[in-house]
């Protein structure tokens, strides 16, 4: 009698205990398996590939969308575009893109178009995309299936590229 409540007993506490394990992974198992990006080093410069999205919803100018993608893609000059304010969405614990869409938004400022970064935890900006609430983002490729925005505007883009896109409007 014993037997037939002990063992399904265990048997739900080893699930549980799994479930919660694989939940919430405790720290030496982070450090023996380095699968948390927390524990990993810091990455100090852009590497693979993102993407620089708009809303057309809600960025409405289409001068302005075509203002940003050919600043984006190289071209260089002067933008007179006063429509508003340019709001950029990023994941806030990227260090390395945040400092690149900090020089985005100051060249995109010095060129006529008022930007602003607004930093979110990687939830909150996968909330604020799907909800399409959102002017403008920049992300990594991966971080979400881009299908699923609508009214999307990309500009997929390498790191090489966005590096060399603030260095050439630098010089």
């Amino acid at each position: 009698m014993l037997r037939r409540i002990l063992i399904p007993a265990v048997t739900i506490a080893v699930l549980a205990l799994m479930g919660y394990l694989l939940y919430s992974p405790p720290a030496f198992l982070d450090a023996l398996s380095g699968a948390t990006e927390r524990l990993k080093g810091e990455e100090t410069e852009l590497v693979g590939s993102y993407v620089f999205g708009m809303n057309t919803e809600r960025v409405s100018a289409a001068h302005t969308r075509d203002s940003v993608r050919a600043f984006l893609e190289g071209e260089q000059g002067v933008i007179n575009d006063t429509t508003g304010t340019l709001h950029i969405a990023v994941q806030a614990d990227d260090k390395p893109l945040n400092e690149w869409v900090d020089g985005l938004v100051e060249r995109l400022n010095a060129r006529g178009i008022q930007a602003k970064k607004h930093g979110y935890s990687a939830l909150m900006l996968r909330s604020h995309l799907l909800g399409g609430a959102y002017e403008a983002f920049v992300t990594t490729r991966g971080f979400m299936d881009m299908d699923l925005l609508k009214g999307l505007d990309a500009v997929p883009m390498d790191s090489a590229a966005m590096n060399a896109l603030l260095v050439s409007v630098e010089g």
